[in-house]
């Protein structure tokens, strides 16, 4: 027989994974974001009871999901870009929620614009946002707008 770990991993190889990593942008509404103090995005997602429910209105710290790599904006977690990037703004009417700032490179210099499609890391787990490990905070949200996917 097979020890009992083995049986474990192999049963959890066979469960699904939910919303992994990304695709928020398919259950949380982007038109209706908000940025706010360059790193808190706050919107409005479904929850896995949206008959009883409705929606939850979640706010996730990017610092948690991106970081200044030389200049450049890239995803990494807890990388806390916050610090060294400035003029960061949010694409509401991307696809993939585009995520735009300004960076240094080290030696003080701010670097070009660079992005990142926040689509490919943010996820919903059950109205609110993440990314890697971490879970954001929700509230529910009885008096929001439906919002239009």
């Amino acid at each position: 027989m097979f020890p009992p770990v083995l049986k474990l991993a192999a049963l959890a190889l066979l469960l699904p994974i939910v919303n992994a990593e990304g695709g928020f942008t398919k259950t949380c509404f982007l038109g209706g974001a908000s940025l706010d103090d360059k790193k808190y995005l706050g919107t409005t997602c479904t929850n896995e009871k949206y008959e009883i429910y409705g929606y939850d209105y979640s706010t996730l710290n990017l610092d948690w999901c991106l970081t200044n790599n030389g200049g450049r904006l890239a995803f990494a977690p807890d990388g806390k870009f916050s610090g060294s990037c400035h003029e960061c703004k949010l694409d509401k009417d991307s696809e993939k929620g585009r995520f735009n700032c300004r960076c240094s490179d080290g030696s003080g210099d701010l670097k070009d614009e660079s992005h990142v499609e926040l689509d490919d890391i943010v996820f919903n787990r059950n109205g609110a946002m993440g990314c890697y490990d971490r879970v954001a905070n929700k509230t529910r949200c009885r008096t929001c707008k439906e919002p239009r996917f």
